[in-house]
């Protein structure tokens, strides 16, 4: 689920020159090789994104034909005004054609997956919690928002870790709903990465607070502790979105710049630019030794 980058390259470009990046509301990935530590790099097989006023022309138009072009398998819209989904399938000539329209009380289905069916009717406005299912990174953003008796079984399951990565939490805690108890089961699990997010001046007081319960649990550091930070929009600065970047390394997290995209998906060259500097761990800390000569 959002918020994590999809890259679609145009080509065989490196990921540093990948000028396309959305980020879809939900999608199924099952090439686990299009993984990696900043996002996925390829089409999923299948998206959804969910309409608002703000987003129909882009979801109906700008991100319709750029998941065309990149491959993406199944594309399903969904429309919450008229509680209906619009399905699309990827023909034999690479296009997506119509398949159906769903209404409320419909089952919905998949052409790559045809044993999974999703009656319509179970899908509420409120969190639903899934099964767990085994795995190493929680990619869910909502998974804090969840029951205390849910939160405990995905750190048991992860605790357990049947699966050959480490445990990480890429897809990003939500810093206002951790407690200490949180962090203690964190800090028995050791993950390689926790992400947090840092997208509007509301979101500083939460990770102010979250890394004080870090600090009375006396774990964590900027190795394991990292956070999204939303740069270039309209109206930032690079003296502004630097200041926050380096807010983020006092409170002791390594932030990782996560750059804006307008409705087409492409971004100006000298926040790429920028964006990059502020995205690789390395970089952040020889700029910081450097700063302290």
């Amino acid at each position: 689920m959002a918020p994590f980058d999809v890259m679609l390259p145009d080509g065989d470009e490196p990921e540093e020159e990948i000028d396309t990046v959305v980020q879809p509301d939900i999608m199924i990935l099952c090439d686990k090789s299009k993984l990696q530590d900043n996002g996925i790099k390829g089409a999923p097989d299948v998206v959804f994104e969910i309409l608002s006023p703000s987003t129909t022309k882009r979801d109906l138009e700008d991100k319709f034909s750029l998941y065309e072009r990149a491959g993406v398998k199944e594309y399903v819209i969904a429309d919450p005004h008229n509680r209906a989904m619009y399905a699309y399938r990827r023909d034999a000539g690479g296009r997506f054609s119509f398949r159906k329209i769903y209404a409320a009380d419909d089952v919905l289905e998949f052409g790559i997956f045809p044993e999974l069916k999703i009656p319509l009717s179970s899908i509420r406005g409120d969190i639903r919690e899934l099964p767990i299912c085994d795995g190493y990174n929680v990619l869910d953003d909502n998974v804090l928002a969840c029951s205390d008796v849910h939160i405990m079984g995905v750190f048991v399951m992860l605790h357990e870790n049947k699966s050959d990565g480490p445990v990480q939490f890429t897809g990003g805690l939500e810093a206002a709903r951790l407690k200490l108890w949180h962090v203690e089961q964190l800090k028995r699990l050791r993950p390689k990465q926790i992400f947090f997010a840092y997208d509007t001046p509301d979101d500083l007081p939460p990770l102010e607070e979250a890394m004080r319960l870090f600090h009375k649990a006396k774990y964590g550091t900027r190795n394991n502790l990292r956070c999204y930070v939303l740069i270039g929009y309209p109206g930032d600065t690079f003296i502004a979105a630097e200041r926050r970047l380096e807010t983020v390394m006092r409170l002791g997290m390594c932030p990782m710049a996560m750059l804006y995209r307008d409705f087409t998906g492409k971004t100006d060259h000298d926040w790429r630019k920028f964006q990059r500097a502020w995205a690789r761990p390395a970089a952040i800390y020889a700029r910081e030794r450097v700063s302290e000569i």
